[in-house]
């Protein structure tokens, strides 16, 4: 078994989620890392961003590993973990502290992995 040294970015399967939660003032997303072949994910928690159709920005409060359940503080520098094939493996949840005002259409979450730049487009179900 060996995991590779540099990222496949084609044998990645990442899975999204975005919940609100207007009335508590926040939303979170959660983004499943899956593999065909093991990769090694590594995420600074610097790097992670929303930016809203608006142009309005959110930076996350916190995030946090799913999987083991750690919460991680954004003092520490990186996310990271290894990717397998397994359903529900590695997992990042992010909870940003701000509700996503009524007028948006749509919020887009961007990160940086490895040195891929990678983003995930939401329509919220606020405006038709």
């Amino acid at each position: 078994f060996r995991i590779p040294l540099t990222l496949n970015y084609e044998e990645l399967r990442i899975s999204y989620d975005l919940d609100r939660e207007d009335e508590y003032n926040y939303f979170t997303i959660t983004a499943r890392f899956n593999a065909t072949i093991p990769q090694y994910v590594a995420i600074k928690y610097s790097d992670i961003s929303v930016v809203d159709d608006k142009g309005s920005y959110y930076l996350p409060s916190y995030c946090e590993d799913r999987f083991f359940g750690d919460k991680d503080s954004l003092n520490d520098e990186l996310f990271g973990g290894l990717a397998e094939r397994y359903e529900g493996g590695l997992s990042l949840f992010c909870r940003f502290d701000q509700a996503i005002p009524y007028e948006v259409n749509s919020v887009t979450l961007i990160y940086t992995l490895r040195g891929h730049s990678i983003s995930e487009t939401f329509k919220t179900d606020t405006v038709d």
